[in-house]
């Protein structure tokens, strides 16, 4: 797995204008927490309190361990597949957790609205959609965008 920009050189060319090039050989999944904090669905804040509160420090070894073994896949598209669920990713805009993602999304960032146009979809920590913590993001330009974390499957209850 590489972050975001994390891999990529500057260089200047002759006529003083910079080139950016990727220098990433492989074809591992792209993730970028860069909307993470400002939607404040449940960012790494969240997790956090969710841990303390219940007492559970396996929330961030089970994240840990998901952006660990991603890096095992060839493409995003590969990641997405094995860690949804047989239900399927998308998950329709009427679900309030949803909404409440895009609510937070477009006052943050309206000028970015376009990135939620290929929809929300979902993905597990765990592969073929096992285990309850479920990460939500949009996959855009073959970058997958966390949006919210969702520790113990709640989104879909009431």
């Amino acid at each position: 797995m590489k972050l975001t920009n994390t891999n990529k050189k500057i260089n200047q060319k002759s006529d003083d204008s910079l080139l950016i090039q990727n220098d990433n050989k492989h074809n591992h999944p792209e993730i970028s927490f860069k909307y993470l904090y400002k939607c404040d669905v449940c960012c790494f804040k969240g997790l956090n309190k969710i841990a303390r509160k219940d007492r559970d420090p396996s929330i961030f070894d089970d994240l840990q361990k998901f952006l660990n073994e991603i890096d095992n896949c060839n493409s995003l598209e590969e990641m997405i597949t094995d860690y949804t669920s047989p239900k399927g990713s998308k998950i329709d805009d009427s679900n309030r957790y949803i909404k409440r993602i895009i609510k937070k999304f477009e006052k943050a960032y309206p000028n970015e609205k376009g990135l939620l146009e290929s929809g929300i979809i979902h993905i597990h920590t765990k592969k073929n959609g096992k285990g309850s913590f479920v990460i939500f993001g949009v996959n855009y330009e073959n970058i997958f965008y966390i949006l919210a974390f969702d520790p113990k499957h709640q989104f879909d209850k009431g």
